[in-house]
């Protein structure tokens, strides 16, 4: 590739900054311990089944293994509330469109936003009521790199608007840098995620044609390309994403 190229493809990739709240110290952080440390899917069923309001449960959309043993897991949609007598769900104290738990033997950290207002993690930068819905997680070396697409809530899934990978320093979890990501409407990266020898490969999918995203001038490379659901097609190289720095 050609500096020319090289330098017009590196264009496409804009880092911007996440609106940040204050952080919430360690120790306010919403918790809930088990009797034991969870072996099986009963026992993390049963946080769900013994919830309160003041620590929310949603949809998994991925987890991963943190270096220092701790495991993450990151929720789409996540719902605040008590149970009522009969285990049914009491009135709706909150809501948020991203949250993580992070387990550390018996006990989770419920990530998220103090109410009241939204309580998700991680808000887009905009400011115009879109909100980010988590997909992927990857650990490289001492980050954190959590795939995210935008949505504007208008419909039952929303309208896709743009796609970011936030990337968070470990151990302390605190964000780093939010990145948008190569994005239109029909091929959305950050599906799934995994690291190997030097990339991550991140995917989307869609009916036809494929996109590589890489830096080759990074620690590591962000390698990126869609699976075709019909029949596959040439990729060819078409930006350049700088995730890392």
């Amino acid at each position: 590739m050609s500096k020319t190229a090289w330098a017009v493809l590196a264009t496409v990739t804009m880092a911007v900054a996440a609106i940040a709240a204050n952080p919430v110290p360690a120790a306010a952080l919403p918790r809930h311990c088990l009797a034991h440390a969870p072996a099986a899917t009963t026992d993390y069923q049963a946080i769900a089944d013994t919830r309160v309001a003041g620590f929310g449960v949603g949809d998994i959309t991925s987890m991963a293994r943190l270096p220092d043993g701790r495991r993450f897991i990151a929720f789409g949609d996540t719902a605040y509330f008590d149970l009522n007598p009969d285990g049914s769900p009491g009135a709706l104290a909150g809501f948020a469109n991203n949250t993580a738990w992070v387990q550390s033997g018996r006990c989770f950290t419920l990530l998220d936003r103090p109410g009241p207002g939204p309580r998700s993690w991680v808000l887009p930068p905009q400011e115009d009521g879109s909100i980010y819905w988590p997909g992927a997680s990857v650990v490289v070396g001492s980050r954190l790199y959590v795939f995210m697409q935008r949505l504007r809530l208008d419909s039952t899934f929303g309208t896709s608007l743009g796609s970011a990978v936030a990337a968070f320093d470990l151990p302390s979890l605190k964000m780093a840098r939010l990145t948008t990501m190569p994005w239109t409407p029909s091929r959305v990266f950050g599906g799934g995620a995994v690291y190997d020898d030097g990339y991550i490969y991140t995917y989307a999918s869609q009916r036809r044609t494929c996109q590589f995203c890489f830096a080759g001038d990074m620690a590591f490379q962000v390698f990126m390309f869609t699976v075709s659901k019909s029949k596959p097609t040439r990729c060819e190289v078409s930006t350049i994403c700088d995730i890392t720095s």
